[in-house]
């Protein structure tokens, strides 16, 4: 068994330039690759900082711009500087760059390397003289090749020239304002949220990056400058459909500026600008308003008023309500709403209940008001036509009475009966009603009569009882105040009371009532023997009109002749109807005081009362009708059919008159009579006292 022969050794020199080329081949590869990414990390980072700073980009934004240049950075470490680093080299290595470089050694310089490893084969094929041979070529080849210069000195001096540069920025940028490099970093690569410093530095009055506004509304944008004060401030826009825009703001004062975007029909995005400061991006999204769409009003009215739940016409906004009424109403709103505020005449009453696109609100009525909600949406947009509701509160009256007594004068006998109407009315119906009646010396005396009672709920009540002034002990020279009263069944703001205007009457005796009736007897008849000459006078001129009128005398003629005579002769029919009323008035007083004992009430109505009735109604009427339509037509039918009614008229007065008269006389003896029966009474009276007197003396004695 042979050794292994020793091996054939480089000359040792060589050896070291080779290995020296080795070191300083990976030095430049490095430099390179590490220029290299220098300078790419350096480009990306500049254009990175310069678009953060002028465009004052988001976190997401300077996200999106850090990633692709991480990427970059990291492919050029794993495929360039990490095989530089990682990479084993050899001296066969640096035998393939020295011949690659000089084509002159083909590959006499790789078999030496490959000999001096003993990798010479068998003697055969490979003596150890031949490869001998072959290195001792390479070692004095290689003596004359400067293998420096095989090197790319050049690229690895501008790689080198790179990364001082990158240095040597970032030191003067350290010195000058590390502040700013600190936070270009932070912003870069740590994505702070951190601002750049300014000169200049607008505020945005709005939270957040999204603004919600109505669709159609105006939207007023507000910034603070806060810094120097650039000359201009813009807000530059984007909408929906792709148009772009920018406006000069308005300023307001020193230091604030405006922009109004006027009737927004599609969303949009804007930034403002101005001096050295650009805001962040805002997005504009519309939104409908909130609004009620329907209404459904119901309202029960309060149990006293007897009335019926109701529920309004969808449409009607105006609600008419007794105090004490509750109102209902329930709203449909356009989009659900996360709220819905309840106002009357502008106070906050509160929220109503409900959710999303159905609320209901009560009302409890006690004063009208005008109410109104306001819907706010989850996004915060509120309705800006406020639904209105007015509420017209319905005043429950107080009830109306009235008290009439027929036929009664201002004084009365204390044996009169007197009728006394009562007439009460109410809208919702009356709780009470009855008759007071006071005398001045006994106020604590009850002397009214008691009504029938009522019935239940009832809007109308009369009814007509009678009462004597005697049965509250009434005596001549008494005063006595009769009225109605009147209550409703109001129990909310009530109840309701209502009096009716006092009637007071004075007591008198029969002897002063009768002597009372003769006066207004006797100014009745006066007042008709006016009359009575009135009537004559007036036919005298319509027979001064007869002659002076001619059947060819025109309508116009007749008409300033005869129409002031007919107009006299209705209003002499007027005096007579209120002679008439005055007889019947006497004759009801007669009756109802108790002084028809002898009949003259009936003597007075049959003689004198009806047949001025007749007269008044029919007689003097007719003959104003004649006298018309004798001024009308002018005929000598029409003219001779005017005196005769005109005498028939004045006999009938006449009769009249005559028994007024005579009633009047038989009144008088009447009185005389009664007061003859008087002084007898007052006569027997003191007789009989006289004699009670003389009896005691006699027994005295």
């Amino acid at each position: 068994m042979s050794s292994n022969p020793e091996p054939i050794r480089l000359s040792p020199a060589i050896e070291h330039r080779l290995r020296a080329l080795l070191r300083r081949w990976r030095w430049y590869v490095v430099a390179e690759a590490s220029a290299a990414i220098v300078a790419a990390w350096g480009v990306g980072f500049a254009l990175l900082v310069a678009a953060d700073y002028y465009l004052r980009l988001g976190r997401a934004a300077r996200g999106a711009l850090l990633a692709p240049l991480l990427a970059t950075l990291t492919y050029l470490v794993l495929r360039r500087l990490r095989p530089a680093l990682r990479q084993p080299l050899d001296t066969s290595d640096a035998a393939h760059l020295v011949e690659r470089a000089d084509p002159r050694l083909r590959t006499l310089l790789v078999s030496s390397v490959r000999f001096s490893r003993g990798q010479i084969g068998d003697e055969e094929t490979n003596s150890r003289e031949l490869a001998r041979r072959v290195i001792a070529e390479a070692n004095a080849a290689l003596s004359s090749i400067d293998v420096s210069a095989l090197l790319r000195h050049r690229r690895a001096a501008v790689a080198a020239g790179i990364l001082a540069l990158s240095g040597m920025c970032l030191g003067i940028w350290y010195q000058v304002c590390p502040a700013s490099l600190g936070l270009a970093l932070r912003r870069s690569f740590l994505l702070s949220a951190r601002e750049w410093p300014k000169q200049t530095h607008l505020v945005l009055d709005v939270e957040g990056d999204r603004i919600v506004a109505a669709t159609g509304d105006d939207l007023e944008v507000r910034a603070r400058v806060e810094g120097v004060v650039p000359r201009d401030v813009e807000v530059l826009f984007e909408t929906a459909g792709g148009q772009h825009g920018r406006q000069t703001m308005t300023r307001v004062g020193d230091a604030e500026v405006r922009h109004t975007f006027v009737n927004l029909e599609q969303p949009l995005r804007f930034r403002l600008q101005g001096g050295d400061d650009r805001t962040r991006e805002i997005e504009v999204v519309l939104s409908e308003r909130p609004r009620v769409s329907s209404a459904s009003i119901r309202v029960a009215p309060p149990a006293y008023a007897g009335l019926e739940e109701a529920t309004l016409p969808a449409n009607q906004r105006t609600i008419r309500a007794l105090a004490g009424s509750r109102i209902d109403i329930d709203l449909t709103t356009s989009k659900p709403v996360a709220s819905a505020a309840w106002f009357a005449d502008h106070q906050p009453l509160g929220t109503l209940e409900g959710a999303e696109e159905r609320w209901r609100a009560r009302i409890d009525v006690s004063t009208g008001a005008t109410y109104h909600v306001q819907l706010t949406d989850p996004e915060g947009l509120s309705s800006r036509r406020h639904e209105r509701f007015v509420v017209r509160l319905i005043v429950d009256e107080a009830p109306t009475v009235r008290l009439l007594l027929p036929g009664v004068g201002e004084r009365v006998t204390p044996q009169a009966v007197l009728p006394m109407r009562v007439e009460a009315t109410d809208d919702f119906g009356l709780g009470a009603v009855r008759l007071e009646a006071d005398l001045a010396d006994s106020p604590d005396v009850p002397a009214a009569p008691v009504l029938s009672p009522l019935a239940p709920r009832s809007k109308v009540y009369e009814v007509t009882v009678e009462w004597s002034p005697a049965s509250a002990g009434a005596a001549p020279g008494d005063m006595i105040s009769l009225a109605a009263h009147a209550a409703d069944l109001n129990d909310v703001t009530g109840p309701g009371e209502a009096r009716s205007l006092p009637v007071t009457l004075r007591v008198v005796t029969p002897e002063e009532l009768q002597a009372d009736l003769a006066r207004r007897e006797q100014e009745a008849r006066s007042e008709f023997q006016r009359l009575v000459d009135q009537q004559e006078e007036l036919r005298r001129q319509l027979l001064t009109a007869a002659d002076r009128l001619t059947p060819q005398s025109t309508p116009a003629q007749r008409a300033e002749r005869l129409a002031p005579l007919e107009r006299r002769q209705r209003s002499l029919a007027a005096g007579v109807a209120a002679v008439a009323r005055q007889v019947e008035r006497i004759v009801a007083e007669i009756r109802i005081n108790a002084l028809n004992d002898l009949g003259i009430a009936e003597r007075i109505e049959t003689e004198v009362s009806l047949p001025l009735k007749q007269l008044a109604e029919a007689r003097l009427p007719g003959a104003a009708e004649l006298v018309r339509n004798w001024s009308a037509d002018g005929t000598d039918a029409s003219e001779v059919a005017v005196d005769p009614a005109q005498a028939l008229v004045l006999k009938e007065m006449a009769e009249v008159l005559t028994r007024m008269k005579r009633t009047e006389g038989y009144h008088d003896a009447v009185t005389m009579l009664q007061d003859i029966i008087r002084l007898q009474k007052e006569l027997n009276e003191e007789t009989r006292e006289k004699a009670v007197r003389d009896a005691s003396d006699i027994f005295d004695d």
